[in-house]
């Protein structure tokens, strides 16, 4: 059975509705174990203003130091997330990458829409971001239909939307218009 996500109901698919869907990324090794990773849960609900529940407010006030959950409508637009390694920052900013590459509209003049993964270095950008953003696009069957066009350090997909790793210099990413973008280890940018 195969499913397809159009743009009408977009409005309704959130990340966490494609981090559950065993057609998406759930099917994903390394979100097999939901449990594992409910805390970044809750971050991503917050991000993007999803609704939460006590427990999950009270979860989010502790790591945040916040003392309320009240996110702008939609969410935040810019999101900084200060943690320690191997915490699954890498995995899940590029589950938000590629949900966001899926999600996005295609731009009415046909230009191109970059969703980028940045990096400390074009060699790390490749080898932790994009081969994370660019998995479900290899192994989820419905995600793979959708893809144009692969090359070493971008994926493009049918809708337009160019998935691309680019190294942490602001000349690298200069003039590229970014439905989003994810910096991995912001501090060498």
């Amino acid at each position: 059975m195969s499913r397809r996500i159009d743009r009408s109901q977009r409005a309704g698919f959130t990340i966490i509705d494609a981090l559950v869907d065993p057609n998406l990324f759930s099917g994903l090794h390394a979100f097999k174990d939901r449990w594992t990773w409910q805390h970044w849960f809750f971050f991503l609900k917050a991000c993007y203003g999803l609704p939460l529940t006590v427990e999950e407010v009270a979860i989010f006030c502790r790591y945040t130091g916040r003392s309320t959950y009240q996110p702008p409508a939609g969410g935040w637009q810019d999101v900084v997330c200060i943690v320690a390694r191997q915490s699954g920052k890498s995995r899940i900013a590029s589950a938000l990458v590629s949900y966001e590459t899926i999600t996005a509209t295609p731009e009415l003049d046909r230009t191109d829409l970059y969703a980028l993964v940045v990096a400390q270095d074009a060699r790390a950008a490749l080898r932790t971001l994009f081969s994370y953003a660019t998995a479900p696009f290899q192994l989820v069957p419905i995600l793979k239909q959708s893809v144009a066009d692969e090359k070493m350090d971008t994926l493009r997909l049918n809708s337009g939307v160019v998935l691309a790793a680019y190294p942490c210099r602001p000349a690298a990413i200069r003039g590229l218009r970014a439905r989003v973008a994810v910096c991995d280890e912001l501090a060498f940018f």
